[in-house]
């Protein structure tokens, strides 16, 4: 997904999960993941000329208990 925070692009990665999975789903957005989502929002930003505005990635979580509301995460500037 990509977003505007004011005047900063946000590139954000939304992962999912069920509550019986044991691990977070932050976890997905591993190393290889995050160089992809980077390499992506370059191209994005330099297609339209804004290679000099400010850009984060962010990531949202949401896990799915088997009953019950979402819980949902945002983490702000996750990597860079």
């Amino acid at each position: 997904m990509i977003a505007r925070d004011d005047q900063t692009i946000v590139f954000v990665e939304v992962k999912t999960r069920r509550a019986q999975i044991d691990h977070d789903p932050l976890e997905a957005v591993d190393q290889e993941k995050q160089k992809r989502i980077v390499r992506i929002a370059q191209s994005f930003l330099r297609s339209r000329g804004w290679y000099r505005r400010p850009y984060r990635f962010d990531v949202i979580t949401i896990v799915w208990p088997e009953n019950g509301e979402p819980i949902i995460r945002h983490y702000i500037q996750a990597f860079r």
